[in-house]
């Protein structure tokens, strides 16, 4: 009787570690939104995406002698690819990009930059450079993916 009641408790126990685990997850993927809600607010990052919105057409190569401009673009890119990897890692819910216009930012802002992109891993002799900004790319047009 004695061990029934051990192997209750253990159980019961075991389940209320498991909400708890769970719901510790759900908090830290929501403060995940929360912090780059926060960060897309800026003044830097502001700027520079402002400078993606407004850029049509570019050489890649010319980038490189205005640093100003790479910056800005660098810092869209950079953003992106960290954003990728959360994303990637379950840390960042992949919903939150489905369903909101950020979704169609990243694609609107990868289009624009992949050119950019290819230039700097051909440059820099780095084939994986912004690679999970691509990932994040990917997942948001593939429509076999699951939201």
């Amino acid at each position: 009787m004695a061990g029934f009641i051990f192997s209750l408790i253990g159980a019961v126990a075991g389940l209320t570690g498991m909400i708890f685990g769970f719901a510790g997850l759900w908090r830290n993927r929501m403060q995940s939104v929360t912090t780059y809600l926060e960060y897309t607010r800026e003044p830097d990052f502001i700027e520079a995406r402002d400078f993606i919105w407004k850029l049509s057409s570019y050489d890649p190569k010319a980038l490189d002698g205005n640093r100003a401009d790479a910056k800005k673009i660098i810092t869209v890119i950079n953003t992106y690819n960290m954003i990728g990897v959360l994303v990637r890692h379950r840390q960042l819910p992949k919903w939150f990009f489905h369903e909101t216009s950020a979704g169609d930012t990243v694609v609107i802002f990868y289009k624009k930059l992949e050119p950019y992109i290819l230039y700097l891993r051909e440059k820099n002799k780095i084939p994986t450079y912004a690679n999970q900004f691509e990932y994040l790319y990917r997942v948001l047009t593939d429509k076999n993916q699951p939201k």
